[in-house]
């Protein structure tokens, strides 16, 4: 029930806001494509609990920096005393840790799409041997008989030394 209340909400407050038929702006599509992704992600119960974990961080972060405890509640007058606002600090550190994490996501991608470039390379490689040493054998087995046949053509034509006694000196 939360989760087609916070859905209705978004739908109610914001899509017609920048939807690209009711709104005139350049950039409306690219605005409603990206609350349309963000509510897509909230939706997902798995994703949801990462941003939340995220947010959470996020929280203990600011919590750290400016020496408050962890148990601090939002409406303790230290934390409404705090310049930034308490919430620009958070979701500017959330976005900090989320872009971060966006960035290990894509290097990894990009570690494993290299990999497997690299053993798909191998695989070529050790391919293109194999070929090469089924040629080397065919042509190998081809000219045999033009081998051999040099062979006992130059022992035939080759005349035998005799064996001579050692001489003795002395």
């Amino acid at each position: 029930m939360r989760g087609r209340c916070r859905r209705s909400v978004l739908t109610a407050l914001f899509f017609p806001v920048i939807h690209p038929d009711k709104t005139k702006h350049a950039r409306a599509p690219e605005a409603f494509d990206l609350l349309k992704k963000a509510e897509s992600e909230l939706a997902d119960e798995k994703q949801r609990e990462e941003v939340d974990a995220v947010v959470t961080q996020a929280r203990m972060l600011v919590f750290k920096t400016h020496s408050l405890p962890l148990s601090t509640e939002d409406s303790d007058p230290r934390v409404r005393a705090l310049v930034p606002p308490f919430k620009a600090q958070l979701r500017a550190q959330a976005k900090e840790l989320l872009i971060d994490e966006e960035v290990r996501r894509r290097k990894a991608i990009k570690m494993n799409l290299a990999n497997e470039g690299l053993e798909a390379k191998k695989k070529e490689d050790e391919m293109t041997a194999k070929k090469r040493k089924a040629e080397d054998d065919k042509v190998w087995e081809e000219t045999r008989e033009q081998r051999v046949g040099s062979w006992r053509s130059f022992a035939n034509t080759k005349k035998k030394k005799q064996k001579t006694k050692p001489v003795l000196l002395g």
